[in-house]
């Protein structure tokens, strides 16, 4: 089967010819994360079995997040901005006469079986004249796209990841996935250190030294130190005596 006569098929063509191109081909790149992520974790030998089994559910949960929320939001968020065109007259006249969301939902249907028709009647498997397409605006199929884009965006950047952080802790300690250093007033504390160790008294002695500390006294008790100590005081001396003698004159 060559190239074209696949592109041909009515599958194909309902499928590239709407929005839920975008949409399944976003699914399809959570669905491989959720896959792959998980096994690579899983296969990492220099983490803990624990470590690896909380890492690779912690990311599991957050791509099931990212697929509920895509699918839940990108529809939504199509038939928002749909009607959020429609306030705009000058786009309103180039809808024609998909005048409500439901219309272009049924047009999209509609296409679905003509191109299912037209293949069978082709293949002269059953008689009867092509069903014609309703084309839809090309304005109008660049905002439902829009609003899909930004549905999808908004569910993979802030809605999954609100969602992740609300719900992941209860699911994780709900299957016993908890991680195994865990921090806050359930830690264990600290063992205090045991004052006979080796290791605390060597400590000691670093903190408070056996040595005491040499006094002045001990310092001027050197020779090089006593001589410089009793040279500045003569020179203070013999200064104090220069002062008095200039009061007297």
């Amino acid at each position: 089967m060559n190239p074209v006569s696949f592109i041909n098929k009515a599958q194909v063509l309902n499928f590239l010819d709407t929005p839920t191109f975008q949409r399944h081909a976003f699914g399809s790149l959570i669905v491989t994360n959720a896959i792959l992520r998980p096994t690579a974790t899983m296969l990492d030998k220099g983490a803990s079995e624990q470590e690896r089994h909380y890492s690779a559910a912690r990311e599991l949960f957050h791509q099931t997040m990212c697929f509920i929320s895509h699918y839940t939001l990108a529809t939504n968020f199509e038939k928002l901005a749909f009607h959020m065109a429609k306030k705009f007259p000058a786009l309103q006249k180039e809808f024609g006469e998909f005048q409500t969301f439901q219309q272009v939902k049924a047009a999209r249907q509609y296409n679905v079986e003509a191109r299912k028709h037209n293949r069978l009647v082709s293949a002269k498997l059953k008689t009867g004249l092509p069903l014609v397409y309703k084309n839809i605006p090309r304005i109008l199929t660049g905002v439902l796209r829009a609003g899909d884009s930004l549905g999808t965006v908004l569910a993979l950047t802030c809605i999954a990841p609100l969602l992740n952080n609300l719900l992941l802790k209860p699911t994780l300690k709900f299957f016993k996935l908890e991680p195994q250093n865990t921090k806050g007033p359930s830690a264990v504390p600290p063992a205090m250190p045991n004052p006979n160790s080796a290791n605390n008294q060597l400590y000691q002695e670093n903190v408070y030294p056996t040595q005491p500390i040499r006094t002045t006294y001990q310092l001027r008790s050197s020779p090089f130190v006593a001589a410089s100590y009793a040279k500045a005081q003569t020179s203070v001396d013999c200064s104090k005596s220069m002062e008095v003698l200039q009061r007297f004159q």
